[in-house]
């Protein structure tokens, strides 16, 4: 019978050299691995009524766990976790702990005491998210409608109070519905006309008397009233308010009161005839015809002018209004009716150049004398008491709008961008697209002083992020986010007030690319390791010595 046996001496140093080299390996890798080094001891807390002691720490690989030399009995293991029993007996006081593993040990003075009393109960959790709501109840029957009850009998008026001072002019109030036509009254009866008186008869004329001789010349009387005017000549057409050509002359004038049954409706007609111009539909005053441009020093035209002085009394409110437009629209008749307060159409460019045109300019008002209040040049509901500007006295706007309505644009709208090409864009580049995406303006034709963000910096940033749940107090709707005041100084605003959503996804880009690198490296360093395991597993195969035959019937 042969036997096949080693060479036991060769095979004894080859495996002491490999084994040598292997644990080297091995170590080295472990020490990528599982963060090598002796294990540390944080803290360790007994629990008396369990008869457990709690180890936290770092690098517990199979350990053996001492109390004052007492080998203590582990029951769970973590690699930053050790629970171990109690020796019977033991008392609170002070305790010499030490863990051992394969790699190192660590030691630690500690004392144990009963464990002190119940913490504060932490907040409330939120809220679960509410139910589906539960089908609706049937509706119950509807209960029978009440008698009317009988109509009072009116009181006595009473006597008329003294008139009171004049409030400040309210609101005017709703039209209210026209009441039931009364009766028509019986015609009276007409009078008798009484006779008419005869006429009495003509007494006889007078001889005429002898001429008496001629007195002395009397004073010069006094002069006597002026006789009546001569007719003033000139012509003129019906319905035309008149005007003086000259002293005693008369002539049509551009004024023309509308006829009762005309073309048009038009109470006053200025200039041509009413009504034949772009608008002919009923107007309260239709102003007509061609402005020029005046002489000397005439580089204006205008069609209507109000001018004059408005003036506020001591003790009064005042309200200066220098046009005031405030039609009542009827439309209890009739369907699909319009109505505007004030229509201003397009103007027509005629010719010319370099033309500058506006359907409607607003003169914009200059800041007011110390003490007084807001001024703008278009103004929606702004408080008109004293005290009561919205940002303190003294303020002025182009357009104010204090309506609680909400406003309605069909184009584009630019702030500081007068070529607006997105349904909101701003001058300094920022936009909403039109798929309703906010977009910040980050072209580098906008930006200096351009560095990278170091990887600490954004780290440490990212570090002093606080999330928080929060609701607005104006709306009470609930988000999750950050509180201004307290971000890190790298991605809060100048004035604390806000933040920008691109700082902060700047810093967890540059974290989360920091980490990638790190994870990288990691990864080629286990590769590297892994690579040397091998070649140690192949030589150690290749220097396994040959079989050699032994015969056991020599």
């Amino acid at each position: 019978m042969k036997t096949l046996i080693p060479n036991m001496k060769f095979m004894a140093f080859k495996k002491i050299a490999l084994a040598i080299g292997v644990v080297t390996v091995f170590l080295s890798f472990s020490g990528l691995a599982f963060g090598a080094g002796a294990p540390a001891i944080i803290k360790a807390v007994a629990n008396f009524t369990n008869n457990t002691l709690t180890i936290t720490g770092s690098n517990f690989s199979e350990p053996t766990v001492t109390l004052d030399n007492t080998n203590l009995t582990v029951t769970s293991l973590q690699p930053t976790t050790i629970v171990a029993n109690l020796p019977h007996g033991i008392t609170p006081g002070s305790y010499h702990l030490v863990v051992t593993v394969d790699h190192g040990a660590t030691d630690l003075d500690v004392t144990l005491g009963d464990a002190g009393p119940a913490g504060a109960t932490g907040a409330t959790g939120a809220t679960g998210r509410t139910g589906p709501a539960g089908a609706p109840g049937a509706t119950g029957p509807t209960g029978a409608t009440g008698a009317n009850g009988t109509n009072g009998t009116n009181g006595t008026n009473g006597a008329t109070g003294p008139t009171g001072p004049q409030g400040v002019q309210g609101n005017t109030g709703a039209t209210g519905s026209q009441g039931i036509a009364g009766a028509t009254g019986a015609t009276g009866a007409t009078g008798a006309t009484g006779p008419t008186g005869l006429t009495g008869a003509a007494g006889p004329t007078g001889a005429t008397g002898a001429t008496g001789s001629q007195g002395i010349a009397g004073a010069t009387g006094a002069t006597g009233a002026t006789g009546p005017a001569g007719a003033i000549g000139g012509s003129g057409s019906a319905n035309y308010l008149p005007v003086f050509t000259d002293a005693t002359t008369l002539a049509n004038s551009i004024v023309q009161q509308a006829q009762p049954s005309g073309w048009s409706n038009v109470s006053v007609g200025i200039g041509g005839v009413p009504g034949s111009g772009a608008v002919s539909s009923p107007n309260g005053m239709d102003i007509l015809g061609t402005v020029t441009e005046g002489t000397p020093n005439g580089f204006n035209a205008t069609q209507l002018v109000v001018e004059g002085s408005l003036a506020s009394n001591f003790f009064a409110q005042a309200y200066l209004r220098g046009v005031i437009v405030s039609p009542t629209f009827n439309f209890s008749q009739g369907y699909g009716n319009y109505a505007e307060g004030m229509y201003i159409g397009a103007p027509n460019i005629g010719g010319g150049y370099s033309n500058v045109v506006a359907t409607l300019e607003l003169g914009q008002p200059a800041s007011g004398a110390p003490g007084t209040s807001c001024s703008a040049a278009l103004n929606i509901d702004m408080p008109n008491q004293s005290g009561n500007c919205p940002a303190g006295s003294n303020r002025v706007w182009s357009i104010y709008n204090g309506s609680s309505n909400s406003s309605f644009f069909a184009a584009n709208v630019g702030f500081g961008e007068p070529l607006p090409s997105y349904p909101i864009q701003t001058g300094a580049g920022a936009y909403v697209t039109t798929g309703g995406v906010w977009t910040n303006a980050s072209s580098r034709a906008l930006k200096k002083d351009i560095r990278p963000l170091p990887a600490h910096d954004a780290a440490q940033a990212l570090a002093g992020l606080e999330p928080v749940t929060f609701k607005y107090k104006v709306n009470n709707e609930s988000h999750v986010g950050f509180i201004a005041e307290d971000v890190p100084d790298l991605v809060a605003s100048a004035d604390r007030k806000g933040l920008s959503a691109m700082d902060v996804v700047a810093v967890l880009t540059r974290v989360v690319q920091q980490q990638q690198t790190e994870i990288d490296a990691l990864k080629a360093q286990v590769k590297e390791q892994a690579a040397q395991i091998q070649t140690v597993n192949d030589k150690v195969e290749m220097s396994k010595p040959a079989p050699q035959t032994v015969d056991n019937n020599r």
